[in-house]
């Protein structure tokens, strides 16, 4: 399955929280740090892989939340 909204490294498998989205790929990368090259697991923004674009989190609307 491909994903259309992702974390800034490409990884389909991030969560929300309060104010931002956490992933959990990217904090594998972190613990194991030859893996990936990743600053960190907390991201402000999410990239729309459908339209190739960087969005700010606190732009994304979920249709849960409606």
């Amino acid at each position: 399955m491909d994903y259309r909204w992702v974390c800034p490294n490409g990884h389909p498998c991030w969560e929300r929280t309060n104010s931002h989205l956490w992933c959990s790929s990217c904090r594998r990368a972190l613990e194991n740090d030859g893996l990936m090259k990743v600053q960190q697991a907390e991201h402000w923004e999410i990239f729309d892989k459908k339209d190739e674009e960087t969005i700010p989190y606190s732009a994304v609307r979920f249709a849960e939340d409606e």
